[in-house]
């Protein structure tokens, strides 16, 4: 096996000199740089008071884009058929073996992953690393052999989190999942994905935001199967720090990153354009000392349960409370917690008012004080009647404000019970349960196992 890496590496070589050489080479790097600005290093930087921030711009090599570039140019040349007919042999099964032409025209393939994707890392290496240009061949040959010989790859992601701020420098809700607050190198790493100057846009990420990290070690031959998955992993974290406290809390940029090269994983992840208003300062999402027993609880009772095949309307008052979060204009605030909360908890059409207070307390009993829960609905319940009846406008004052927070309190914790239920009982189920819960003494709990 030694002398084919020897053999490989020896090619991989003449290929790179013949592209160092060719006449159009400069044309093709040129075509692949973007301008992007840089935010200056402001450690002391926060989302919600600081009022302006330094720039400056810098240049990026998009080695993406490179390595589809070069494909026309890198087959023309003797070496190029020698290279692929040598990882042919030491056959590398996380590809589909194809004849030289098919695999031409196929992604993902040798000629993608492997060879154009070969003298796209090393560019990378040199001109965003700023690599000399044998030490950035070596280190991709090298990498490229480990990677043919091991099952096994790692692949981390990193999403920016639009919102939140706090004093935690990290919350880990395991191995693979952690939340983390943004330094300098985290923040140029955004930037130079994400700020290009030819379509400005707000900067992505700032020192002092969050972003969230996963870390998962994959089989090399499932890692098509989890890209395309991970969209789903990522939902499913989103909601579950969602609705573990108050406040607003979006997706962001992504960024992909894994010395596994030969899977062409993209740098970036699609996400969409947000707009500055998503800083809601009247409903900050905030990490407190406290917040991470409280989102780790959260994460064990929900990360078995597959959001996508939850009851219809607990999906519903899901969506109708992250949208609440993100609401600026506080009857709209008001108008989407009330939906999440009817559509979670059904009631008769009499006394619709006191069925709801008696049923939170009856569902979140052991979670707070009853008279605080009853309190707390009741206060909030007045807030709709105004609302929906056209009572009265409905002014953000610091008292409005409290009640609404320590309802979406409520109703986060409401829609978290729920979901534990859901791994055992149905939506009617525990609302057939509630109903009972009012006319006898045994707890929720209780009532549940005996209808079972």
């Amino acid at each position: 096996m030694k002398i084919k890496h020897d053999e490989l590496k020896k090619q991989f070589n003449i290929l790179l000199d013949f592209f160092q050489n060719d006449s159009n080479r400069d044309y093709k790097l040129m075509s692949c740089y973007r301008s992007s600005f840089i935010p200056a290093p402001c450690p002391n930087f926060d989302r919600y008071n600081s009022k302006g921030y330094g720039s400056s711009t810098s240049v990026y090599f998009d080695s993406d884009i490179f390595r589809n570039t070069i494909i026309s140019t890198l087959n023309t040349y003797v070496t190029f058929k020698k290279i692929y007919d040598i990882i042919i042999d030491i056959n590398p099964t996380f590809l589909p073996k194809k004849d030289l032409k098919e695999d031409l025209n196929s992604k993902p393939s040798i000629t993608t992953n492997i060879i154009a994707g070969f003298i796209a890392k090393v560019y990378d290496l040199k001109i965003n690393n700023e690599t000399a240009i044998t030490d950035a061949f070596n280190h991709t040959f090298d990498s490229l052999i480990y990677f043919l010989k091991h099952d096994n790859v790692q692949i981390n992601t990193l999403i920016s989190l639009d919102g939140p701020s706090g004093i935690l420098d990290e919350i880990s809700l395991n191995e693979s999942f952690k939340i983390k607050k943004a330094n300098y190198n985290i923040v140029k790493e955004f930037s130079l994905l994400y700020n290009q100057v030819l379509s400005p846009i707000q900067n992505v990420i700032h020192e002092n935001d969050y972003y969230l990290e996963i870390n998962h070690v994959i089989n090399k031959h499932d890692y098509q199967d989890y890209y395309n998955s991970q969209n789903k992993i990522i939902d499913k974290l989103f909601n579950i720090i969602a609705i573990s406290d108050v406040g607003n809390i979006e997706k962001g940029k992504r960024i992909i990153k894994t010395d596994a090269w030969p899977l062409c994983l993209p740098k970036r992840g699609s996400a969409p354009i947000q707009t500055e208003d998503k800083y809601n300062i009247k409903n900050k999402f905030i990490f407190y000392i406290d917040s991470e027993d409280n989102f780790k609880k959260s994460f064990t009772n929900l990360i078995d349960i597959d959001f996508e095949k939850l009851d219809p309307k607990i999906l519903a008052s899901l969506r109708r409370l992250i949208k609440a979060k993100s609401q600026l204009n506080i009857q709209d605030r008001i108008i989407e917690l009330v939906l999440a909360l009817e559509y979670l908890i059904n009631t008769e059409r009499y006394e619709v008012s006191f069925q709801i207070k008696l049923k939170v307390v009856k569902l979140l009993e052991k979670k707070f004080n009853p008279k605080y829960l009853y309190e707390q609905t009741r206060e909030f319940i007045k807030l709709r009647g105004d609302v929906f009846h056209g009572n009265k406008n409905i002014d953000p004052t610091p008292k409005n404000i409290e009640r609404i927070n320590n309802m979406e309190k409520i109703i986060n914790k409401a829609l978290i019970e729920f979901l534990k239920r859901t791994k055992k009982y149905s939506h009617k189920e525990i609302n057939k349960a509630l109903d009972k819960a009012l006319y006898y003494e045994e707890d929720l709990e209780t009532i549940l196992d005996k209808n079972d």
